[in-house]
């Protein structure tokens, strides 16, 4: 025969194995409509129905609801069922309970039928993997908001090997909480995502940008000469050969000083032998501007700039001085090929101030606005002198005609 222990409804606190351990008690006609005795302990006002005898399969009803969830909550080592081996129906309807605890079915191997409808649990993470037999498993009418993975991995389990009936309906009362578990769980990292991408891409960008603009000079002087040292090689191999310098000197301008360059030019061509290299003359036809800037500083021994306001409003001048100084660091070893030939006072005042340096070491020489031809003779002399110098004598040179 099967062993059924039904507790629904009846006005239990502790289960009725506690009996035996009754001493003072008051006897009375249960109400129900069988021939129970009850018996209300005194001390604490709980009260028992004894039915023994009768054949009863199941605890007579009582109007009032249980209270067995607070003795189940508390039974952390499972001792209450502990016993019932053998139980094959447990009936837990009604019987406020708002937790259990993992270990209180851990006995009940024989279950074929488990109900714990119409309480208050808000979770169900006991352990029924141990009931093989199990048929039946009704969780209806509680505030679950769901079934964990283990608790879903067993009825699984279950239910592979037999048909199983799991009722877990009129429950997610809460729907805003399950909403807000849903939301935390099984949000979307799309819009995350996206988000953190551009930021990281903004960031590298920005990064990127900076350092492409810190070193703008540097990459574009070293673009254009690794494009003339690979020219140079095809020419060599064709057995073409050249000196080290083409020219003495590149003379940087702007277009509205053309006339006195020109004039200046020719003078010192003419007077000390010397072979400077002019844009509007010496540039080569048909190739860029910055290719033919580059080419020729790298191929004359100085770079001569004419600095009026008129050279610091032009982007080409800006970028011959820019590359004269970065063939000075990265090709010539640090050797200071810039000479200044200052025409207004006030564009040195105007000068970026990383050329700062050039007015330091006194690499320019003013030109004579108001001076006579003998002064003018004396400036072009000097400024031939540094042409033709080595390194050593450059400085001296320039500073003198700086005095």
């Amino acid at each position: 025969m099967k062993q059924m222990l039904y507790l629904l409804h009846p006005v239990l606190w502790v289960l009725p194995m506690v009996v035996l351990m009754l001493t003072e008690k008051e006897t009375f006609k249960c109400s129900s409509n069988h021939n129970c005795t009850c018996y209300k302990r005194e001390d604490s006002g709980i009260v028992f129905a004894d039915c023994s005898n009768l054949k009863l399969q199941s605890a007579p009803l009582f109007n009032d609801e249980n209270v067995l969830g607070k003795v189940l909550e508390d039974d952390n080592s499972g001792n209450t069922f502990r016993n019932l081996v053998k139980l094959t129906t447990l009936n837990l309807r009604s019987n406020r309970i708002f937790r259990l605890p993992p270990a209180i079915f851990r006995n009940l191997n024989q279950l074929e039928t488990l109900v714990i409808s119409d309480n208050s649990l808000s979770e169900f993470s006991v352990p029924i993997g141990n009931m093989q037999r199990l048929k039946r498993l009704d969780l209806s009418n509680n505030q679950l908001l769901f079934l964990d993975e283990k608790t879903r991995n067993a009825i699984d389990s279950l239910s592979r090997k037999k048909i199983l009936h799991v009722n877990v309906t009129a429950n997610f009362s809460g729907i805003d909480n399950l909403v807000q578990v849903m939301e935390k769980h099984c949000v979307s990292y799309i819009v995350t995502i996206v988000i953190l991408t551009s930021l990281i891409f903004i960031t590298l960008t920005t990064i990127f940008g900076r350092i492409l603009y810190r070193y703008r000079w540097k990459l574009r002087y070293m673009y254009y000469v690794a494009r003339e040292k690979y020219r140079d090689n095809v020419e060599n191999l064709d057995g073409t050969t050249g000196s080290s310098f083409h020219f003495d000197a590149f003379v940087s301008y702007a277009e509205k000083d053309r006339r006195f360059v020109i004039k200046l030019v020719k003078q010192l061509e003419k007077e000390h032998n010397l072979k400077l290299c002019i844009h509007h003359r010496d540039f080569i036809p048909g190739t860029g501007i910055a290719e033919n800037i580059t080419n020729a500083i790298h191929n004359s021994r100085r770079t001569v700039t004419i600095m009026t306001s008129h050279f610091l409003d032009s982007y080409w001048c800006m970028f011959e001085l820019n590359m004269a100084r970065m063939e000075a660091i990265y090709s010539r070893n640090g050797e200071n090929i810039l000479i200044l030939v200052v025409l207004e006072k006030l564009a040195i005042a105007n000068l970026p101030f990383s050329f700062i340096d050039l007015i330091e070491s006194n690499s320019y020489q003013e030109f004579p606005e108001n001076g006579d031809d003998s002064e003018e003779s004396a400036f072009r002399l000097k400024l031939a002198a540094t042409l033709k110098s080595r390194e050593g004598d450059f400085r001296t040179s320039s500073s003198n005609g700086a005095a």
